[in-house]
């Protein structure tokens, strides 16, 4: 969600013809840039100190709610605090969109306005997204399109429009093919394409000017969770985790990649580092990516099974779901069961991964495997 600042913030001074606004202001443009880029690296207090700079010097604009929500965005990722944080991040959503809405209730085609309001309706839908709270995602999605459209005519001028519009050209198509709960609903969006979403995605990474990490960090998980390409992910996930060593999702990506091409030592070397973040979240994930590399690199499938297990019992604990990882450790532990000859567990663990499987891999294996054990 932070990319929509990154963009804002290239595109105001340029499109905004005089009008007045924060952005033109260079040096809240830096002010902003830094927190940002501590966000980005989990230096969360940090970031904060510098947040606060930008609601004293502009109080009644719609940018400081937006970057507390940002920050506080990544931090319940950080310490799986959203029950207990998730309320304090619709308020300042809310409070972004409302102070929006006072620039649209002045002039409908205020620019700051309309940017604002596709960006919380976008944040909402990402959120009830991943909630599977399938009819609110699209409510707010629907909103958010209806400001998008703008965009989709600048790209040719303004080159990091072409982040938002490959987002848009590529997941349009599938995540309606990962999620068929939304297929009907798709009359509501212009068509896609998901090879022009990623050709877009490429060319704001290498060209743009506020949107290339968003990018990366968009082409390493279309590449690993849909196009099951680990080594064009690994591109991407490498620069990530090289400029924000501290962002444990982005190392979270590039072990995915590290295992898929066999990179074992490295991508345990990172697990290590998950695991001794001591935050549930991320050990989680450093159980089930042991499991991995005990199943898949040590060969020890005793072993394996007991790291999966673990992952599962964490994952279930979490109140951020986990479903990408929960489906990995279940087709791992089906393959183990599968090995044994048991049938019977290795199908039920199979129908387990099927059940939440947003990966095609994982989608792919388990139907077939299902498919010929009926």
């Amino acid at each position: 969600m932070k990319s929509f600042f990154y963009i804002l913030l290239f595109l105001l001074p340029l499109i905004s013809h005089g009008q007045k606004s924060m952005l033109n202001d260079t040096e809240i443009h830096k002010t902003i840039k830094k927190g940002l880029d501590k966000t980005y690296n989990f230096e969360f207090e940090s970031a904060k100190t510098v947040y606060a700079e930008v609601k004293a010097r502009y109080p009644d604009h719609p940018a400081y709610d937006f970057l507390m929500a940002s920050q506080l965005y990544w931090e319940m990722y950080y310490y799986d605090s959203h029950k207990e944080q998730s309320a304090n991040y619709f308020s300042h959503l809310q409070q972004s969109l409302s102070k929006a809405s006072k620039y649209l209730e002045k002039n409908p085609k205020d620019i700051e306005g309309i940017f604002f309001s596709m960006a919380v309706e976008s944040s909402f839908a990402l959120y009830f997204a991943e909630r599977r709270e399938y009819m609110k995602c699209l409510g707010h999605a629907k909103r958010a399109y209806a400001a998008m459209k703008e965009g989709f005519t600048l790209k040719e001028k303004y080159v990091d429009f072409y982040f938002s519009t490959g987002l848009y050209d590529y997941f349009v198509v599938q995540y309606p093919e990962t999620n068929p709960v939304y297929k009907p609903f798709m009359v509501f969006f212009a068509k896609g394409n998901k090879q022009r979403g990623i050709t877009e995605l490429e060319h704001a990474a290498i060209h743009g000017v506020f949107s290339p990490t968003e990018s990366l960090h968009y082409l390493a998980n279309i590449y690993l969770k849909y196009e099951n390409n680990y080594q064009k992910a690994l591109t991407y996930s490498q620069q990530l985790a090289t400029k924000y060593p501290d962002n444990y999702y982005f190392i979270v990506r590039h072990i995915e990649g590290l295992i898929g091409t066999g990179q074992y030592k490295e991508a345990e070397q990172y697990t290590y580092k998950l695991y001794k973040t001591g935050k549930e979240s991320f050990v989680t994930r450093a159980f089930i990516f042991y499991g991995m590399l005990y199943e898949k690199h040590y060969k020890n499938p005793a072993e394996a099974l007991r790291y999966y297990e673990a992952g599962v019992r964490h994952a279930n604990q979490l109140t951020q779901p986990v479903y990408d990882y929960l489906s990995f450790a279940y087709a791992g532990i089906a393959r183990i069961y599968d090995s044994q000859g048991n049938i019977k567990l290795a199908v039920e663990y199979y129908k387990k991964a099927a059940e939440i499987a947003q990966y095609t891999s994982i989608k792919k294996e388990s139907k077939a495997y299902l498919d010929k054990h009926k």
